[in-house]
């Protein structure tokens, strides 16, 4: 998908890449933001994040954005008539996640020695409940905003 910025005229992009986030978007070539999206129908579980999805968030902590979609008033049968405006007003942004996830990971994430003469830690993955969730911010114009500021425009 690529979207033109029409007041001047230059391109924006965003793409689906599944490499810890959902969504890459990119300015002028610039990637400007990695946004990744979970959605809950239900807490039975938790919601997660992959271990590339808090590396990504760690290494990029300025402009990784956490989307949470609570719709644990809704039921998934329904899930093709529920419309954006809904889908909207149970968003919830997390844009410091990465830093929240930095202080336990930060070491982990950054470390690079050498796998045949040290200890790594590989595989983690972090609950996202209910109550986490609803913490961020409602909505996504603090998101929007970012992004606009990011790209300058």
């Amino acid at each position: 998908l690529q979207v033109e910025f029409r007041e001047k005229g230059e391109t924006m992009e965003i793409n689906d890449i599944q490499n810890g986030q959902d969504i890459v978007i990119r300015y002028n070539n610039n990637i400007v933001y990695f946004i990744e999206v979970k959605s809950k129908w239900n807490f039975n579980q938790p919601a997660h994040m992959s271990t590339n999805q808090m590396r990504q968030a760690v290494l990029n902590h300025d402009k990784y954005a956490l989307c949470c979609v609570d719709l644990t008033n809704y039921s998934s049968v329904i899930a093709n008539e529920i419309d954006i405006d809904t889908i909207l007003s149970n968003t919830y942004v997390h844009l410091n996640i990465g830093e929240v996830l930095g202080y336990y990971l930060k070491t982990i994430v950054n470390d690079n020695r050498d796998e045949e003469n040290n200890i790594k830690i590989r595989d983690y993955q972090s609950n996202l409940n209910k109550g986490f969730f609803k913490q961020g911010e409602k909505g996504l114009n603090t998101l929007i905003a970012d992004i606009i500021k990011k790209c300058n425009i």
